[in-house]
């Protein structure tokens, strides 16, 4: 836990590796290449759109076969997510919703994460988990917390079903809190290979996972400024002067496999948060 603590720390407060830094600026969609916005119905559109997707963004973590690590099991893994967002184009001409909460107005075209994460094997089928990422040339991370529970392990030849439920929160951003709940199921198999197939000195797993997203998110502005541009608060403490909603819940369904041999493992998976952003994410690491 130390180690995540610091890890976010340095991420904090590492400087953007490219200039501008991806911050989002609720404050910056008040103009537009130099020119007043006075459209609340535009802007909250366009605001809804990047809560959605940052959302997401910070919500999806690369998933994990369907079996659990086992009472003993522990696991330490460098993970690079991707999400899709489309940033730099818009239907019929329109001003991309990126490009309205970019500073420079020229967003990156993908949402790209960085970070580690560790998973710890408990009894009974069960496990706990807690990473921190970066979301890169930018101010801000994520700091995350997940638990699974296996409900059919190796019983071939029914494939294994584990679900999971975790928070992650956006930290960092001094105009907008957010954090994501994610509620799933996965289903998967593992399929041992090598040499000697019985000795199970490496493994393929595919699986597929069912997500349920909830965002939740409030600016952290001015109220005058936050009805100007139309930003509400979404599932979450209201702050005084701002209009709120309910949390955002977004579907999303993600595909992958993993293939572990001599306790290292990759870990890719690929997914749709529908209505929303596709995303890609890859781990490497290390099972004890």
């Amino acid at each position: 836990m130390r180690a995540l603590i610091a890890t976010a720390a340095v991420l904090l407060s590492s400087q953007a590796l490219a200039a501008p830094p991806e911050d989002v600026s609720l404050s910056s969609m008040s103009t537009y290449r130099g020119v007043p916005v006075v459209d609340p119905v535009v802007l909250g559109d366009a605001y809804e759109l990047v809560v959605k997707q940052l959302g997401v963004a910070v919500g999806t973590r690369v998933p994990s076969p369907a079996h659990t690590l086992g009472a003993s099991g522990f696991e330490l893994a460098v993970e690079n997510t991707f999400g899709f967002n489309q940033s730099t184009r818009a239907p019929d001409g329109a001003v991309p919703a990126w490009a309205r909460v970019h500073e420079d107005e020229d967003p990156a075209a993908f949402l790209n994460a960085l970070g580690v994460s560790m998973r710890k094997g408990l009894p009974f089928s069960t496990e706990i988990g807690i990473g921190a990422r970066w979301l890169v040339n930018s101010h801000q991370a994520v700091i995350s917390g997940w638990g699974r529970i296996g409900l059919v392990e190796n019983w071939r030849p029914w494939p294994d079903i584990s679900v999971h439920v975790g928070y992650h929160h956006y930290v960092g951003n001094p105009e907008l809190q957010l954090g994501t709940w994610e509620t799933g199921i996965t289903v998967g198999t593992s399929l041992p290979f090598g040499a000697n197939p019985k000795v199970r000195q490496a493994s393929f797993s595919p699986f597929a996972d069912f997500n349920l997203l909830t965002v939740a998110a409030a600016p952290t502005i001015d109220p005058e400024l936050a009805s100007e541009i139309g930003a509400v608060a979404y599932g979450r403490h209201v702050p005084a002067g701002i209009a709120s909603t309910k949390a955002l819940v977004i579907p999303q369904l993600q595909g992958g496999f993993e293939i572990k041999g001599g306790g290292v493992f990759f870990r890719f998976a690929g997914g749709w948060a529908f209505g929303t952003m596709a995303t890609a994410n890859a781990a490497f690491g290390f099972a004890f």
